[in-house]
């Protein structure tokens, strides 16, 4: 620097670049000195350099060939004027290569530059010049971790276990208004991918980009929403960890994506085929192809980070698995089957279960050959005593079906239903009630009907059988199972109306026979002489869903007061009927009244 300065140059920077030698031919005139056939060597605390080749001071203009090395590529251009991002060092640089200079531009032909540090390691060959910051050439980049390599250049990634390993390689051009890759190979993290890339520079950064990649990860590269893994089987709570919705504000893009798989949130979704439009925070994906859980979907998906984050989607899904869909997506794993399910969605907040609380829309399914898990609702309908003893719920209890279809509007994370319609060969089922989604809990009345027929998949759903309503309520992962009495309170006024015996009604309609036990009728003295052979009494008229009784048999006469065959007009002894229970005193105690 100090020779430069004696004879009249100007070094770029203010600190020296250390110990120079120079040897070769020198032809000198007033204000001209060259050098040719030159060999020039710097060796300094950051900079070893030797240089191969002609140089003039009069131009300023230098031709030949490189050998640099540096210990600090960062401390290097700081030394030379530069201004890298950043506060940490990259690494050692090294530069070999045509070397062309003039006042104002420095160019490297056939340059090969590398750079080895402890989280980059980057080779590059090509082109490029100092003052233009063009650059074209093979480029091939890899980090032990992309998070800090952007901190050292000074840009900040969101929250989240991703941005780890990073490798690239492809073919670069590149201007200080534009960045273009082409035939890019990229891997991050567990993902592997390839395409183009066309970067514009400007008040906001542009991506355009056409990529396909095996694999991605969402989760791992927004901040928070994962929360802590549940127990083995249970459900797990919505989490309160805020989501970093910030990176969607760092750059504007329009990009072609083809995925093998995707996770997004608790969703694992097969190949899809997608185009992302990110402007101004706000980003909407166009889903051409979804293949998730057996089916395929076609929708929109959007994100708006620019002020309270907020969802939306727009899907259809046909011939989708039901069970582990709603496991992953919502975290309900009591119904399983496969069919169409319609999203139409909207919500807001910052976590899980802000976005779970202003959840808003609609959700209409139909299901075939599935089954909900927990009761079955089968045998309810055809005996109150499973329902009040509990052995049709709980645990492996199901109710398998042929057809389900329900629609659910949502309302601040709560929705509700009121069409709920179930096919099985032996009980139909309507339903309705709350479906309360931020708080994971189910408030649900249903109303099964056992039917007297097989029929299965498209059987009518108005056929009269026997049925007792039933109440599913508490925490999805803790439902109860209670039978509703006010079903057969009505059951019972009903037929007081119509001036039946609202105990036969009851027992009829529900099966309560089987709770109170089935008594033996007795039997009368017949009219007959006794040597006639009394008749059998038929038994009595029964739900077909119970066991038809042994025919009763004839009661023993009473000894004590024999009957008097020849006395003319006598009647025969009868034995008393034991008093039948008041329906009015059952029905009160059925329903827990004194």
């Amino acid at each position: 620097r100090q020779l430069a300065s004696q004879v009249g140059a100007t070094l770029p920077g203010t600190r020296g670049l250390g110990a120079m030698t120079l040897a070769g031919s020198i032809n000198t005139a007033p204000g001209r000195v060259a050098f040719k056939d030159a060999k020039l060597s710097v060796d300094g605390d950051v900079l070893r350099t030797a240089f191969t080749g002609t140089f003039e001071t009069q131009t300023s203009t230098i031709a030949g060939t490189v050998d640099l090395t540096s210990s600090s590529a960062r401390e290097l251009a700081a030394r030379t004027g530069f201004q890298l991002p950043g506060t940490q060092g990259f690494g050692a640089l090294t530069v070999t290569g045509g070397l062309s200079s003039s006042p104002g531009r420095i160019a490297f032909n056939d340059a090969k530059l590398s750079v080895d540090g402890d989280v980059l390691r980057a080779n590059f060959t090509g082109v490029f010049e100092a003052a233009s910051r063009k650059v074209a050439g093979k480029v091939d980049l890899r980090s032990s971790s992309a998070r800090q390599l952007a901190a050292r250049a000074g840009i900040a990634l969101p929250g989240g276990s991703g941005f780890g390993a990073l490798a690239i390689s492809g073919t670069l051009a590149s201007t200080p208004e534009r960045i273009v890759f082409d035939n890019a190979k990229i891997a991050l993290d567990d993902m592997n991918g390839s395409g183009d890339l066309t970067m514009t520079i400007g008040a906001r950064t542009h991506a355009k980009a056409n990529l396909a990649l095996d694999r991605l990860n969402l989760n791992a590269y927004l901040g928070g929403g994962a929360g802590a893994g549940p127990a083995a089987g249970a459900i797990p709570p919505w989490s309160d960890s805020a989501i970093d919705f910030s990176p969607l504000k760092t750059i504007d893009a329009d990009l072609a994506f083809a995925v093998d798989a995707l996770n997004a949130g608790g969703l694992k979704i097969g190949r899809s085929v997608l185009d992302v439009a990110l402007a101004g925070g706000k980003l909407s994906a166009n889903l051409k192809q979804m293949a998730l859980y057996g089916g395929d979907g076609k929708g929109t998906v959007t994100l708006n980070g620019a002020g309270a984050p907020a969802i939306g989607i727009d899907v259809a899904l046909s011939g989708v698995r039901a069970e582990p869909l709603l496991t992953d997506g919502a975290g309900f794993n009591r119904l399983s089957g496969v069919g169409n399910i319609t999203l139409k969605l909207s919500a807001t907040g910052r976590s899980q279960r802000a976005l779970m609380s202003g959840l808003n829309g609609t959700v209409q399914m139909k299901l075939e050959d599935g089954a909900i898990k927990g009761a079955n609702l089968a045998e309810i309908a055809r005996t109150i005593q499973s329902a009040l003893l509990g052995s049709a719920v709980g645990g492996p209890a199901k109710t398998d079906f042929a057809e389900l279809s329900a629609t659910l509007a949502i309302k601040n994370g709560v929705g509700r239903n009121d069409d709920l319609r179930l096919l099985n060969p032996f009980v139909r089922l309507s339903g309705a009630g709350a479906v309360d989604v931020a708080g994971q809990r189910l408030d649900y009345r249903v109303e099964p009907r056992a039917v007297r027929s097989n029929e299965g998949q498209g059987g009518k759903t108005d056929l009269r059988g026997v049925g007792i309503p039933f109440h599913i309520k508490g925490p999805w992962s803790r439902l109860s199972y209670a039978p509703d009495l006010t079903g057969i309170a009505n059951t019972a006024l009903e037929s007081i109306i119509k001036g039946e015996d609202p105990l036969d009604a009851i027992k009829n309609e529900t099966g309560l026979d089987q709770i109170f036990g089935k008594k033996k009728k007795p039997q009368t003295v017949p009219e007959t002489p006794p040597q006639a052979v009394p008749k059998e009494p038929q038994p009595p008229a029964e739900s077909e869903s119970q066991t038809k009784p042994e025919p009763a048999q004839p009661a023993e006469p009473d000894q004590s007061v024999p009957p008097n065959p020849q006395q003319e007009g006598a009647q025969p002894q009868k034995t008393e009927p034991k008093q039948k229970p008041d329906p009015l005193d059952v029905l009160k105690g059925l329903l827990g009244k004194p």
